[in-house]
Formats: structure tokens, sequence, C-alpha cells
């Protein structure tokens, strides 16, 4: 149907590219390069490269919004896992609690083990699930036990699989040591910003290495230092600017001509 709309047009605004189904090929970086060959830089934004990527639900919000000033209030959402007696996507309002939400699908086929917020690569699994449907939600996953099973950790065999598969280019086992070492430097020198969380490296690890879950933390450490450098770096500065306005104030002027005077 886009297809036959856009070709009508003389000079079509629109181009439609077909795309072969590759995870992560969805992710914005991912979906830039595929379809410009233009790369975000190291720590850099798509609009650094003039680029912009909307989602097919964002961009349908911002022309009803436009229609009708209705802001987003309602949210699809996918119904997934085995737990589940139906899988089906359903259209929620927002702020819509979990258990309503899969109890409005059929409800639930046996006790979940887990409970997925987002996909099954990226998604964060929920210690409760008494929570209201946001504007970033778009899947539950609800797993029994065998599917939400956490294989051991065992040591890595630096086979390279993790290296290879990184859409980004990383090196996750590099990350991952830094990580346990906690070596902020190590960290920004690899740029573990630049790690979209795929899961990619996890996924294809034989040593069942946690290497996603190393990543995040080892952003969350390099973010930490970041915030204290950045409150230190304010708080000299305000430091430094009181000392020149108390020496630029009238009372220090006078009060260093009074000691002149005396001496």
């Amino acid at each position: 149907m886009l297809k036959f709309r856009v070709i009508h047009f003389e000079k079509p605004a629109i181009d439609v590219v077909p795309r072969k189904t590759i995870y992560p090929q969805g992710a914005e970086k991912m979906l830039i390069y595929a379809l410009t060959k233009r790369k975000v830089p190291a720590g850099g934004l798509p609009h650094d490269i003039k680029a912009l990527v909307l989602n097919v639900s964002t961009v349908r919000f911002i022309s009803k919004y436009l229609e009708t000033g209705m802001p987003l209030i309602r949210r699809r959402v996918t119904l997934d896992g085995s737990a589940l007696a139906i899988q089906c996507n359903v259209n929620v309002p927002m702020g819509a609690l979990i258990p309503d939400v899969i109890q409005l699908a059929g409800g639930l086929a046996e006790e979940p083990a887990k409970v997925i917020m987002g996909g099954s690569m990226m998604g964060v699994a929920l210690d409760r699930i008494d929570l209201g449907i946001i504007k970033m939600n778009n899947a539950i996953l609800a797993l029994e036990k065998k599917e939400a099973r956490i294989p051991r950790e065992s040591q890595c065999i630096r086979c390279g699989r993790c290296v290879t598969s990184c859409p980004m280019e990383l090196l996750p086992t590099t990350l991952d040591n830094l990580t346990r070492s906690r070596d902020i430097e190590g960290l920004a020198v690899h740029h573990v910003n630049d790690c979209i969380e795929c899961g990619c490296c996890t996924y294809v690890c034989p040593a069942k290495r946690h290497l996603v879950q190393s990543l995040r933390t080892g952003k969350a450490l390099l973010r930490m230092e970041n915030d204290k450098k950045r409150r230190k770096a304010e708080m000299d500065a305000t430091q430094e600017a009181a000392a020149k306005a108390r020496a630029a104030s009238p009372s220090s002027k006078t009060g260093s001509k009074q000691e002149a005077t005396d001496a």
C-alpha cells in the first residue's frame, strides 16, 4: 500500500527501502547505516550526521496530534510468553496496570517465573508487576520456569564470537573485564557508552557470560564517575566565582585600605 501511494508522486518525498530482517538492524544507529551508509560518531547522536529516526507509531501519533490535538493516551503492546493463555497484541490506555493488561488478553496459563518488560533481547525483568504501561513499553513477556532459567557463567574461552557479533564493533570481553575490575578510564577509552545493549554478545557466548549485563553496569559506573566530576567542576566554579565576588566587593576594598592605613 505504501509503495502504491509513493509511485504516484512526480518527485517522491518518500523512498521505500526493503531490508532483510537481521537483528538488531531496527536499532537507530544500525538503521541509519543500513539506509545511508553514514555512521553516527562515537559518543554522538543521529543529528550529528543530519539524521532523524522515527518509528511508525511515533509518526502516526504526530499525525493524529496535529489533526486532533489529542496527546498520546494509548499504546499497542505485544503480550507473549508460554505463561500466557493467549499471545496477542492489545491496544491499551497509558497507565493501565500490567496484571489488568494480561487479564484483558485472557490471563495466565500458569504462574510466570519471570515477567519481562520489553523484548526478549533488550527487555528488563520486573521484580513486581503492579506497574502501569508507559509510552516506552511495547511488549510484556511472561515466561515459565524453563524459559526463565538463567544459565551459570563459566570462564571465557576467547572464541571471539561476541566480538564478531557486536554491531557496534566493540570488544565485549575487554569491556566485561574492565567493568569487573572497576577500570573507569579503560571503559571510557574502549567506548562502553557506544554499546546499544542489543544482547547479541550474550546470546552467542558459549560460556554463557552475562556480557550485556556487565556492559550495562560499566556504563552506569562511567556515568556515575562523570556525574561526580561534573558536580566537582560546578562546585569549584561556584567557589571561584564567590571568591572573585568577595575580592571585588567594596567592603573588601575598604578593609584592605584600613589595614594599609593602620600599618
